[in-house]
């Protein structure tokens, strides 16, 4: 996708998201720690308001299921639209490629977020646990700062267009 701002680390899906929502408080956006086992998810909102607490979701297709029915339970909870949801995470190992394409293939927007720039927004560098990777991740995310799969930039650039054109 083609950068239209002067910001040249934001990632132009992300943006579009928070411009399509209109307002910081109707964004969603789901932080993932992941794991091989069991990721760790939270939610938040586009100010950063925790909406829900750390909670694990199994790395299967069950999980999945799960994590998109607490996603869509939240969002009708909190006057969110579905299209306004971003999910991310720190780019990891093989073990989480299938949650992850899985997720796509609902049409979830994923962004794929370094590690060490985490780490970077993490509150206490000392220290790594759960709960402070989420919030490392989810001001990378709020920051628009994330990689998002080229073959997703379609779906929202179409519906930044329409969001133009109203």
């Amino acid at each position: 996708m083609k950068k239209r701002n002067i910001f040249q680390n934001q990632s132009q899906e992300i943006l579009a998201i928070f411009e399509m929502a209109g307002n910081r408080s109707k964004v969603m956006c789901v932080p993932m720690d992941y794991a091989k086992k069991d990721h760790v998810a939270m939610f938040c909102n586009g100010n950063g308001k925790i909406i829900r607490k750390p909670f694990s979701v199994k790395n299967s297709p069950e999980g999945k299921n799960y994590l998109i029915d607490q996603v869509t339970k939240s969002c009708r909870h909190h006057g969110i639209k579905p299209e306004h949801v971003l999910y991310g995470g720190e780019d990891c190992g093989s073990y989480a490629d299938n949650f992850i394409f899985a997720l796509r293939s609902e049409n979830c927007l994923m962004a794929g977020v370094n590690a060490c720039d985490a780490k970077k927004h993490r509150d206490n560098k000392q220290a790594s646990t759960d709960i402070l990777d989420l919030l490392g991740i989810c001001k990378m995310l709020l920051n628009c700062k994330g990689n998002c799969s080229p073959a997703q930039t379609g779906i929202y650039w179409n519906l930044r267009m329409l969001v133009r054109q109203r």
